[in-house]
């Protein structure tokens, strides 16, 4: 049977790469045969994925980029597609946490 989960010769961008389920779906992706652009804020921890990543005997794109800002998304997927050619995958995993700011916002209202 044909893996049905072979994607080689594609490309993966995936956002919020340095770690937790970033981390682990560049993984998944690169162990499928997926070249992959790996992106997050924190270049030092993308850097020590990417040497896990290219034991699976793939390409890894490594950049820096801030999803907050507009014009850092824009020129990540230039890069990305100048490096790599092509975006076969996109996995937008990147988040930012707001919790801090619910809870004020609900005790305001006399809510926990």
């Amino acid at each position: 049977m044909k893996n049905i989960f072979d994607l080689t010769g594609k490309v993966a961008l995936i956002t919020g790469a340095s770690s937790g389920l970033g981390v682990q779906m560049a993984k998944a992706i690169a162990s499928n045969g997926a070249d992959v652009a790996i992106v997050a804020r924190r270049e030092d921890k993308l850097n020590a994925v990417k040497a896990e990543i290219e034991k699976f005997g793939v390409k890894c794109y490594v950049h820096k980029c801030d999803v907050q800002k507009i014009d850092e998304i824009k020129q990540t997927v230039a890069d990305v597609e100048k490096y790599f050619g092509k975006i076969d995958i996109l996995c937008n995993n990147a988040g930012i946490g707001l919790f801090d700011k619910l809870k004020i916002n609900l005790m305001k209202f006399g809510r926990q």
